[in-house]
């Protein structure tokens, strides 16, 4: 299978699990045999090891020459970072779930979701200048 196939693949399957997962969790959790109430924990490790993953792509890809990919990564780094506030503040007004620590996160993710869409669509490398 060539890579660019995979990738169209994985783009799909990651798509419908990760929009599956955001607007009816519940019901992919029972469909993969687990409870929410009891398996938070294990769901929240799932997670971070996403988080950890995006920690890993960063890193790697911070001394990159501009090119499609590192525009790629960029590119979804902003869908990332400004789906997570969307979550989080309605699931903070609508659910009243939630602290202050994820008001911190949000306005982090929204940080990001900036800097991220700026550095997108600038036509120099640097945030600044």
């Amino acid at each position: 299978m060539k890579l660019r196939n995979l990738f169209i693949v994985n783009a799909i399957l990651a798509a419908l699990f990760g929009v599956g997962f955001m607007v009816v969790p519940s019901f992919l959790f029972n469909l993969l045999g687990f409870s929410i109430e009891a398996d938070g924990p294990l769901a929240m490790r799932y997670m971070g090891i996403m988080v950890f993953g995006v920690s890993v792509l960063t890193f790697s890809a911070r001394n990159s020459e501009d090119s499609q990919a590192r525009r790629a990564i960029v590119l979804s780094l902003i869908i990332i970072y400004s789906l997570l506030p969307i979550f989080h503040i309605g699931t903070q007004l609508f659910l009243g779930k939630g602290n202050i620590m994820l008001w911190g996160m949000n306005i982090l993710h929204i940080a990001f979701a900036i800097l991220y869409g700026i550095a997108y669509f600038r036509k120099t490398e640097r945030l600044s200048g």
